[in-house]
């Protein structure tokens, strides 16, 4: 799972260790290697850090710059205008990936809730969406998200968009026009259906 990110946030080792502290419990930030839980390996100049826990190697990564590499392309290929501004506008992001599990007979998919735990805790106010690259599928940063990412079916929960899309439509686009002259033919039915012949308009 991918954040992205309107700009980049500052971590280094320490900060990191608190952070896996507040998301999985556990202790991080002790120096004696015999009853701490983990370590982490990596510093503020590079893009990604290397997290050892019991339940067994992560890789953090906390990059400046876009995700992809032509950026703007990829935003054409998106058609919902809030998702393609969220990749037009994002300029960092940062993920978490499992690089070897403790337990070798779990499903990558078992990981899933901790994974989804830890990168919550770099959801700041400059984030902008989520992405799940193993799909592509990508939803914009809000409650709602925040909410089902953390529930059982986080998942497949995920892959359903919070908020209806919102598309680009020119004057003379083949759906528009006949939904146009749908709405048009069917006036009168929904005239005839209103109390008295005039259609009821409700306010808050």
């Amino acid at each position: 799972m991918v954040l992205l990110l309107r700009k980049d946030r500052y971590l280094e080792a320490e900060v990191l260790a608190r952070i896996v502290e507040d998301a999985w419990g556990g202790d991080y930030t002790n120096d004696d290697e015999e009853t701490r839980d983990g370590f982490i390996v990596g510093d503020a100049a590079t893009p990604f850090f290397v997290l050892s826990s019991p339940h067994g190697m992560f890789m953090i990564h906390n990059a400046d710059a876009p995700y992809w590499e032509e950026t703007e392309e990829m935003a054409d290929e998106i058609d919902d205008l809030r998702f393609r501004k969220a990749v037009l506008d994002h300029h960092a992001w940062c993920a978490v990936d499992l690089l070897a599990p403790a337990d070798d007979t779990q499903t990558p998919d078992a990981y899933y809730p901790l994974v989804v735990r830890l990168l919550i805790e770099f959801a700041v106010e400059d984030t902008l969406a989520v992405l799940r690259p193993e799909t592509g599928q990508i939803n914009i940063w809000n409650d709602d998200v925040h909410e089902a990412l953390l529930r059982p079916h986080g998942l497949s929960e995920f892959s359903q968009p919070t908020e209806p899309p919102v598309l680009h439509l020119s004057a003379d686009d083949p759906a528009l026009v006949a939904a146009t002259e749908e709405a048009r033919r069917r006036w009168p039915e929904f005239r005839d259906l209103s109390p008295g012949g005039v259609p009821t308009i409700f306010s808050p």
